[in-house]
């Protein structure tokens, strides 16, 4: 699995790191682990840390389509919560950046950084 979850309960913060090849199987599976975590509770924030990850062979469809089923899932919690993508490398940052075009911004509000800190101090409430 490329995608190892971590949830701080002190700063409420979901920590999903991608480590190689970034598959839309991994993704979906780091969804169910987060939502099935036993500190895990609607609202929280979610950084997805994408600095050793390569997300490379997702295509415009698929991260249209991961936005959809997101947003399917969102309407039957309605709890709004903060995702940060780290993503220092262009190609990470662009389709990050395309998944926040497709995304709704009425439930999650989604932002994309190049660097730790800044994705850090956005999710700090």
């Amino acid at each position: 699995m490329s995608v190892q979850t971590t949830i701080d309960t002190t700063t409420g913060i979901i920590t999903h790191t991608v480590v190689g090849d970034l598959m839309v199987e991994d993704i979906w599976e780091a969804f169910a682990v987060r939502t099935n975590h036993p500190d895990f509770k609607p609202g929280m924030s979610v950084l997805w840390d994408l600095r050793e990850g390569n997300a490379s062979s997702l295509t415009f469809d698929d991260i249209r389509r991961i936005a959809g089923q997101n947003k399917a899932r969102l309407r039957k919690s309605g709890v709004p919560y903060r995702v940060a993508f780290l993503a220092p490398r262009d190609i990470e940052f662009g389709l990050s950046r395309m998944y926040e075009m497709f995304s709704d911004a009425s439930l999650v509000e989604n932002r994309v950084f190049r660097t730790l800190e800044e994705a850090r101090r956005w999710l700090s409430p």
